[in-house]
């Protein structure tokens, strides 16, 4: 025994405590949930004589393993061709950690926002879907290379990452970026490339008009260099007729992309989404690839950016156009692109979802996946949880339950001629898309350890404070 814990007279005595461990690392169990920790370490000389008194410290009451979201349910949209390679696809804003903070979200605990806690529920989450490509935004760099990529490769995948251009960001790695990751038992990487819209905004200074003054393109490019970036990978899938053989080969382009921030700068990210249709177009026109664009854009379905995705230009009455004071922006005749695309969710339900971004201070959609419907057919969606689902373990995201402040996309793609129009018929839980291949899902379990020479648990349950 050791001594009570500080907030317990009834624990004072040694027969409070029950000693479950006595190696340097402890990972709480089940049976510890509720009870506090005593962790006792003793200095001792080369020879193994005390030099001290033994020291204690104490933990709070040990919380259960977070609960994963409810497994989200599929809404079939049309029914899948014999041939075709067919894949599913995630898109999902994560929440860097260096965003999860109590000011941002005062709502939360600080246990709530802690990166340990909220990857074991992202981790289950991304398993519960299977899908075969994921698109993942704000993802930290120090967390992609010890925690996310190791997972992902565990479980058959391959994946790049892309940090935005934050060369004097300060601690190595504390800085987010995009990532893509794959099935390597469903497609193979052709080829890829990354856009810098900082880059985007030094080309185009270099372009402009001198009469427009000796400052000009300074004013731009500090205006424009938001540090945002877009992945661009070109994937060769296969959809099998056979368990043992792969056949129809198609390529895909995949597009991964986080948009500025600010919703003071509408003008910033139409900017961006121009420069990112006009990169794209000159990759997969002339090439005739199909095209799904994932990401979180930072503009609602109202916004001159959705107009600009799903229309091909913006109208010149749309009020987004007044607020460009720096003119960053061509003329509007110009604000065009080539490549038909349609929103997944839109396409399928018939409106874009109420809400992606769901806080106390704001509820609406900033996040899509747009695809081409004339060469792909959406098979199936994921569907949204309501505000009574998301709400269960909090009044906002994040909370107990749900890891990040967006919701999880998700949809089944098949490649084809033709998209024809289809809606909702069903509602089957997620499991692995249809003519998956690969290994199944598995859990991913979440242990905090404690580091001393002997641990012990308070015998009697305490109360959790959340």
């Amino acid at each position: 025994g050791a001594a009570g814990a500080p907030d317990d007279a009834a624990a004072a005595s040694p027969e409070a405590w029950v000693e479950v461990h006595s190696q340097r690392e402890y990972t709480p169990t089940p049976e510890d949930v509720g009870r506090c920790l005593r962790v006792e370490c003793q200095a001792l000389s080369v020879a193994g004589e005390p030099l001290a008194p033994p020291r204690a410290v104490f933990t709070e009451p040990v919380l259960a393993r977070p609960r994963a979201p409810p497994k989200r349910s599929l809404l079939t949209i049309s029914t899948a061709a014999v041939s075709g390679a067919r894949f599913r696809v995630v898109s999902y804003n994560c929440l860097a950690e260096l965003y999860a903070t109590r000011q941002v979200y005062p709502y939360c605990e600080a246990w709530q926002l802690a990166w340990p806690y909220r990857k074991a529920i992202l981790l289950q989450e991304l398993d519960d879907v299977s899908a075969d490509v994921v698109c993942l935004q704000e993802v930290q760099a120090d967390h992609y290379e010890k925690d996310l990529q190791p997972w992902f490769m565990e479980r058959g995948f391959d994946g790049l990452f892309k940090h935005k251009t934050r060369e004097a960001m300060g601690q190595q790695g504390k800085v987010d970026g995009c990532a893509i990751l794959w099935r390597r038992s469903k497609a193979v990487m052709v080829e890829h490339y990354a856009v810098e819209f900082n880059e985007c905004a030094r080309r185009a200074a270099m372009n402009m008009d001198q009469e427009q003054g000796p400052n000009a393109a300074h004013r731009f490019i500090n205006r424009l260099s938001k540090d945002n970036v877009a992945q661009v990978v070109v994937f060769e899938f296969a959809g099998a007729r056979n368990a043992r053989a792969r056949h129809h080969v198609s390529q895909v382009c995949v597009v991964n992309t986080h948009l500025y921030s600010n919703h003071h700068r509408p003008e910033i990210k139409l900017w961006q989404s121009l420069m990112l249709m006009r990169e794209i177009e000159q990759f997969v026109v002339h090439r005739d690839l199909p095209l799904l664009i994932c990401g979180d854009f930072n503009s609602e379905p109202s916004s001159a950016v959705y107009q600009l995705l799903s229309q091909q230009h913006v109208s010149e009455t749309h009020t987004e156009l007044e607020n460009d004071p720096t003119r960053v922006l061509p003329d509007v005749h110009q604000i065009t692109h080539g490549l038909e695309l349609a929103s997944v969710y839109s396409s399928a339900l018939g409106h874009e979802p109420a809400y992606t971004n769901y806080t106390n201070t704001f509820k609406g959609t900033l996040d899509y996946i747009w695809y081409s419907p004339a060469k792909l057919r959406i098979l199936t969606v994921a569907s949204i949880p309501d505000e009574a689902q998301l709400t269960l373990s909090g009044r906002a995201l994040p909370n107990a339950q749900y890891p990040s402040d967006h919701v999880l996309l998700c949809c089944d793609v098949q490649m084809a001629a033709t998209q024809p129009a289809g809606r909702a018929v069903g509602g089957a839980a997620v499991g692995p898309p249809p003519g998956a291949v690969g290994p199944p899902p598995s859990s991913a379990g979440m242990g905090r350890k404690v580091l001393g020479t002997s641990v012990a648990k308070l015998a009697g349950k305490g109360a959790v404070r959340r």
